[in-house]
């Protein structure tokens, strides 16, 4: 005797949210069908297996807290270092300036 599951149709709404996640490349769809999934069945293995999915979504498509800071830190660093090497080139412009103003008297 094989296993059958336990609820077909979650197993099918399950493998339809996989599938739009996997093949189709539509997260909205996978997570909507997940959400339904759990909705209807909270207590199955595969609401379980929903959950897991809806967690990897998430951590797949938002930027960790660290990360984003990291970042935010390295992009303001290169601004300040294209800053002090455009008022540093500046100074050595003006100074130039000033010297072939001296040269010249």
């Amino acid at each position: 005797m094989q296993n059958e599951p336990e609820n077909p149709d979650a197993s099918q709404q399950y493998a339809a949210a996989k599938a739009a996640r996997s093949t189709g490349h539509n997260v909205p769809l996978a997570l909507e069908g997940y959400r339904k999934l759990i909705a209807s069945n909270p207590d199955i293995d595969e609401a379980a297996y929903s959950r897991m999915q809806i967690y990897s979504i998430a951590n797949a498509l938002i930027p960790r807290h660290g990360a984003a800071r990291r970042l935010h830190r390295s992009s303001a660093c290169l601004l300040q270092t294209t800053q002090r090497h455009q008022l540093a080139m500046n100074f050595k412009a003006t100074n130039q300036y000033r010297n072939s103003l001296e040269d010249s008297e």
